[in-house]
């Protein structure tokens, strides 16, 4: 068994420094052909890229075994759209933080850039007043000259999956057969979710 302590420190989540302790059963990295079967719930995306992901899945699948993961259908979220931007002002650990986001469709990816602000910064010590709904609504036009204020950047790239990204994954991956569709029975164009179902 492996102890995880995870510290939250998002306001709306729990109080700064709070720790939460579970106890999840461990594979390590050298096991091979000893699971029947593995479930991700939206969380491999958060791992890297699908295909390794997959690869791990895969190697500790059991022959006959199968991979079922359930995801965020990105064309979905997408709408259509080919590229979204978004940008988004928060304080987290006590900082302004301006969040830019780029969403694309092909590859589908979402990149953010994570900028610290000066907090000496006259305008941004107005921002850290500010009650966190009322941040939160801020946009560009709201904060001129914003570039001056910003004094780190720490780029995020989270993998999207789309039916197409998780057939072709599975496929790298080495599984036999890759079922991919919406969530749950919808078709994947409608769905909000993609349940993919590998066999090894």
């Amino acid at each position: 068994m492996l102890t995880v302590c995870e510290e939250h420190w998002g306001e709306e989540v729990l109080p700064a420094g709070t720790r939460v302790t579970r106890e999840i059963p461990t594979i390590s990295a050298d096991s091979a052909d000893c699971a029947d079967a593995v479930l991700a719930d939206s969380s491999i995306l958060l791992f890297g890229e699908l295909p390794q992901s997959l690869s791990g899945f895969r190697r500790v699948l059991s022959a006959g075994g199968r991979a079922v993961l359930l995801v965020a259908n990105w064309e979905y979220e997408m709408e259509g759209e080919a590229v979204r931007y978004e940008l988004s002002f928060r304080r987290y650990r006590g900082k302004v933080h301006a969040g830019l986001v780029k969403r694309t469709l092909e590859p589908a990816l979402e990149v953010e850039y994570v900028c610290v602000l000066d907090p000496d910064a006259p305008a941004v010590r107005k921002l850290a007043e500010l009650p966190r709904d009322e941040l939160r609504r801020l946009g560009a036009r709201d904060v001129p000259g914003l570039e001056k204020f910003v004094v780190s950047v720490e780029v995020i790239r989270i993998p999207q999956a789309t039916v197409h990204s998780l057939e072709v994954a599975g496929r790298e991956a080495g599984f036999s057969r890759s079922v991919v569709g919406g969530a749950p029975g919808a078709p994947a164009g409608g769905s909000p979710h993609l349940l993919a179902v590998f066999d090894a």
